[in-house]
């Protein structure tokens, strides 16, 4: 499991009306954006580009996944925006388009290298295409704001929207880096999550409720208490999220 032995679906499910899940055969079409040299010097980071990377690799063992990796400078606002929606337009139906960010977050988005992105420039890229499944996974500071209405508890259906999210904190949460894994807490344990650490049953497929509990406890752990990650969007707990069960 460790060196990756298996194929690797992803399955999301989003709500319209009912729960709609989304076919296993269908391609992965994945924007991941990592930036730690931001201009300047007061602003960099550590390990993002780590983070994204790594994500990007992940995904990219299944060859039905087709990646676009944007880092540093050539993760500028716009060329973010137009290379999500050249890629999220190719999907169809039965695809999934998936979203990552690591660097610099505030109240409203994400900091480009260049400047802002907000929220539903993301959300707008994704929507382009046919794809029913869409997922943003964000590794930055109060990314919990994405969500667009409170609910009690951090595992709920919100409202209409047609995304799932997995975000690295509360709104009010910065997120962290782990000095001595090269890595931001989130990513480092959604990693080690999907690849077969939050398989609690042991069947080789992970759900939304098996990687929410394994990286929510182990990030609150890791952080003492002081980083929660999020999780909502309309899905069924028990959703597929990566399922290891073939040979490459």
């Amino acid at each position: 499991m460790n060196k990756l032995k298996y194929l690797m679906t992803t399955v999301l499910a989003l709500t319209v009306e009912g729960t709609v899940s989304c076919s296993a055969r269908g391609k992965v079409y994945l924007v991941a954006v990592g930036i730690a040299d931001y201009p300047g010097d007061k602003n960099n980071l550590r390990f993002t580009v780590n983070d994204a990377k790594d994500v990007a690799w992940l995904f990219g063992k299944s060859k039905d996944t087709e990646t676009v990796l944007l880092t540093d400078k050539d993760a500028t606002a716009e060329n973010i925006r137009q290379k999500a929606s050249e890629l999220y337009r190719r999907a169809d139906s039965e695809d999934r388009v998936i979203f990552f960010f690591s660097g610099h977050g505030y109240r409203g988005g994400f900091n480009a290298y260049d400047g802002k992105l907000g929220y539903d420039d993301v959300k707008h890229a994704m929507a382009l295409g046919k794809a029913k499944c869409r997922m943003l996974l964000a590794d930055a500071c109060y990314a919990g704001k994405i969500r667009t209405a409170k609910r009690n508890g951090n595992m709920s259906g919100d409202n209409d929207d047609k995304h799932l999210y997995f975000l690295s904190c509360r709104s009010s949460e910065k997120s962290m880096e782990a000095a001595g894994a090269g890595r931001g807490f989130f990513t480092m344990v959604l990693v080690k999550g999907l690849r077969g650490g939050a398989d609690s049953d042991g069947n080789r497929i992970i759900t939304a409720q098996e990687l929410f509990t394994f990286v929510s406890s182990n990030v609150a752990k890791l952080t003492k208490d002081k980083q929660h990650p999020v999780m909502w969007g309309k899905f069924d707990k028990d959703m597929p999220v990566i399922s290891w069960t073939g040979k490459h």
